[in-house]
């Protein structure tokens, strides 16, 4: 679940609380939110960095590196060529 867009549909609702203090905390706690959110992500990927270095020190494989392709694959055969 992506919290950024979450919180950015509810931006546009509390545009619509007319009482202004409430209109504060309601924002307040957005705040808090995202920035906690924030911490999770990070402190998730501290943890696999972690997990993966204690896996590199036991002498077991970590995580393998992929690679994004650069170029999408062509598809070679096509029904033109099968029916040749």
């Amino acid at each position: 679940m992506d919290i950024k867009k979450l919180l950015d549909g509810i931006q546009a609702d509390i545009e619509a609380v007319s009482y202004p203090p409430l209109k504060t905390v309601i924002q307040t706690l957005l705040n808090i939110i995202e920035a906690q959110a924030k911490t999770i992500n990070e402190l998730k990927e501290e943890n696999q960095r972690l997990k993966d270095e204690i896996n590199r020190l036991k002498g077991e494989q970590g995580k393998p590196d992929v690679r994004k392709q650069t170029k999408p694959k062509k598809d070679i055969f096509s029904e033109k060529e099968r029916k040749k």
